[in-house]
């Protein structure tokens, strides 16, 4: 497998971005500025920014119908924002350093995160 450079997207976000995930051929990507930004990859422009959180995100994973948008934050939180309707919906609050890396399940219906001490905790 071989990756070439095709081109850069500037201005998404403020600072560093820590956090990437594909979403029906756009991206949401989070930020140490403490916001997710869903991005329309082929209009050039953003499409749902998340009000920003005192921490920053730390991980991003969508769902493939492009529907949703889970986000880690430094804070360990758990944010789930509808794209469709730009907004967030749920938040879960494992504790502190307890969540930072996430991935979804292929079947969509099991959230994993990593956390500070070395475990993986299945939602």
């Amino acid at each position: 497998m071989s990756f070439q450079h095709k081109h850069k997207i500037t201005g998404v976000h403020d600072c560093d971005i820590w956090g990437l995930s594909w979403s029906q051929g756009n991206i949401c990507t989070g930020s140490l500025d403490g916001t997710l930004v869903h991005y329309d990859m082929s209009a050039g422009k953003t499409l749902f920014r998340s009000s920003a959180e005192i921490v920053g995100v730390t991980s991003v994973v969508t769902l493939q119908d492009g529907s949703t948008a889970v986000a880690c934050y430094q804070d360990s939180r758990i944010r789930f924002f509808d794209l469709f309707n730009q907004k967030e919906t749920h938040c879960i609050d494992p504790g502190v350093m307890e969540a930072y890396g996430l991935s979804l399940s292929p079947g969509e219906d099991v959230l994993v995160s990593g956390n500070a001490k070395g475990n993986v905790t299945v939602w």
